[in-house]
C-alpha cells in the first residue's frame, strides 16, 4: 500500500470521525422573543431565509467555523436591477450554561459555484465582508447577532448568492443553532474545519438555518460570474 493511499485513508477516517462527533438533537422552540444586538437603519428588501424560527439544535455551534446559506434574491426581493446588502442577520440561542459568552465574528456576502459531482450550488468566494467584531452575550435567550456590511457593491438580481456567518472564536459551551421547519438540501452549509457539509442531507437538520440580509435596491450591478466545480478541478488535472 502506497503512501498516498495511506494518506487518503487517514483523511477519510479523520473526516468520518469528525462528522460522527456532531449529532443532531431537535427541540421545538417555545418563544418567538428575540433580542437584537445591532439594528439596520433601512431596507428596501430582504434576501436569504425569512421563515419563522421553529427548532433549536442544542449545543451545536462550536465556534472556529463558518455557516453559509445559499439563496436566490428574486425569491424574496423585488428590486428591478440589483441589490446591495447592508446588514446580515443570524439567529442563535444561548442557554443558561452558555452565558456569559464573548466571541469574535464577522459576516460576508458570497457568490456560489456549481458542483457537478453533487449537482447543486455550492458556497463560493466572498464579495464583501463586515469587520471582525467582538460580541458579548450576558443573558440566556434567542439573539439576532447580525452585523453591517459597509463594503458591499450592487449585485445583479439574476444570480444566486450566499450569506455567511463566521465564528472566529471557539466556545467553551456551545450555543444552539436555530432553524425553520422547511429542510431543503444544498442550501444550509457548515464548514468546521473538514470542508463543507450540507446540514440537511449530511446531518438531518429539521429545517434551514435562519440567516438573512437587509438590502437596498441599486441600478448598476457589477458583473458576476458563477463558477463551476468542474472548471476548478480542470485547473489541477
Amino acid at each position: 500500500m502506497g503512501k498516498l493511499t495511506l494518506l487518503l485513508i487517514l483523511i477519510l477516517c479523520v473526516a468520518g470521525n469528525a462528522i460522527a462527533e456532531r449529532t443532531v438533537t431537535v427541540q421545538r422552540l417555545d418563544t418567538d422573543e428575540i433580542s437584537t444586538l445591532f439594528e439596520s437603519d433601512r431596507q428596501d428588501c430582504l434576501v436569504g431565509n425569512p421563515n419563522p424560527m421553529n427548532y433549536a439544535i442544542p449545543d451545536w455551534i462550536w465556534g472556529a467555523e463558518q455557516y453559509t446559506y445559499i439563496y436566490d434574491p428574486a425569491e424574496t426581493c423585488a428590486c428591478p436591477a440589483g441589490f446591495e446588502v447592508e446588514f446580515v442577520h443570524m439567529i442563535v440561542q444561548f442557554g443558561a450554561e452558555d452565558v456569559p459568552a464573548t466571541f469574535d465574528a464577522y459576516v460576508s456576502v458570497d457568490g456560489q459555484a456549481w458542483n457537478d459531482e453533487l449537482g447543486c450550488w455550492y458556497p463560493g468566494d466572498s464579495h464583501c465582508a463586515s469587520d471582525v467584531t467582538q460580541i458579548t452575550i450576558d443573558d440566556a435567550g434567542i439573539y439576532d447577532i447580525g452585523l453591517p456590511t459597509p463594503s458591499c457593491e450592487c449585485m445583479a438580481m439574476s444570480y444566486r448568492y450566499s450569506l455567511s456567518y463566521v465564528f472566529v472564536s471557539s466556545f467553551s459551551s456551545s450555543p444552539d443553532m436555530v432553524t425553520d421547519a422547511f429542510p431543503t438540501p444544498y442550501v444550509s452549509w457548515n464548514d468546521y474545519g473538514f470542508g463543507w457539509y450540507d446540514l440537511v442531507t449530511d446531518f438531518g437538520f429539521p429545517g434551514n438555518i435562519l440567516m438573512w440580509a437587509d438590502a437596498v435596491c441599486c441600478e448598476t450591478p457589477v458583473a458576476n460570474e458563477d463558477g463551476t466545480w468542474g472548471g476548478v478541478k480542470s485547473l489541477y488535472e
